[in-house]
C-alpha cells in the first residue's frame, strides 16, 4: 500500500509537469523550448503508470487468492463441526 501511495504521489507530480508542458505548447512556446527534463518526466510517468497498473493487478489477484483460502478454511471448520455433532449424537 505504501508503494502504491508513493507511486500515486509521484504520478501526480508528473501530471503537473505534463500540464506545464501542454501549457507551454498552447501558449506558442513550442515543443522545442520544452526542456529535456520534462520529456523525461513524461516517460517516467508512463513507466510509473504501468508499474501502478501491474501492482493493482497483483493486489487483485492476491485478494482473490485470499478469498479462496478463506472459503476453504470456513469449509474445513464446517466439516469438523458436522463431524463433531455426528460423533456426539452416536
Amino acid at each position: 500500500m505504501a508503494r502504491q501511495a508513493q507511486l500515486t504521489q509521484v504520478q501526480q507530480e508528473q501530471v503537473r509537469d505534463l500540464f506545464t508542458l501542454a501549457s507551454n505548447i498552447v501558449n506558442g512556446q513550442g515543443y522545442s523550448k520544452v526542456s529535456e527534463e520534462q520529456r523525461g518526466l513524461k516517460e517516467k510517468a508512463e513507466e510509473l503508470r504501468d508499474e501502478l497498473d501491474a501492482t493493482k493487478k497483483t493486489l487483485a489477484a492476491t485478494g482473490r487468492e485470499l478469498g479462496i483460502v478463506k472459503m476453504q478454511i470456513e469449509d474445513m471448520f464446517t466439516m469438523r463441526r458436522v463431524s463433531l455433532r455426528q460423533t456426539r449424537s452416536t
